[in-house]
């Protein structure tokens, strides 16, 4: 069963997921490529889980209820978006059966005046961009490609 708490999107980003400048800016190629960025480390109540499981997550689950969390039940084949800022998870599969997840990230671009920040996990090859989904966009888009 996936989890999420409603309205947590609006709540200040609590932490990021950036390229380790020790691996890429220092060469130290033992050190992880990504690492977490905490900015406002203790600030938020939902700092109580921010890494780890809440309290009481084990079913029956009180805890995840307590902690504002609701169940969002799926079945094979559901398609379920997410704003990428609201906290979810799912617990541990303990059937015998793989569970698979695909993950698509959308992201607003420099038509829309957003700058891509270097730092961010998520980089597109270097002599590529990311390619627009706009329609007025899209021919041009895949000619990239």
């Amino acid at each position: 069963c996936l989890w999420a708490r409603p309205g947590s999107h609006k709540e200040p980003v609590r932490r990021v997921f950036v390229r380790n400048p020790e691996h890429f800016d220092n060469d130290n190629k033992n050190a992880p490529q990504l690492v977490f960025e905490a900015l406002d480390e203790g600030k938020d109540p939902a700092w109580q889980w921010e890494g780890k499981m809440p309290e009481g997550h084990e079913p029956p689950s009180q805890g995840l209820m307590d902690s504002g969390f609701c169940p969002l039940e799926c079945e094979a084949g559901d398609l379920v978006v997410i704003h990428g800022q609201v906290d979810h998870l799912s617990l541990a599969n303990t059937s015998n059966k793989p569970r698979e997840i695909f993950q698509l990230h959308l992201v607003e671009g420099p038509a829309e005046g957003i700058t891509w920040s270097a730092r961010n996990w998520l980089q597109y090859p270097l002599d590529k961009k990311f390619p627009s989904l706009s329609k007025k966009r899209k021919a041009n888009a895949l000619e990239q490609l």
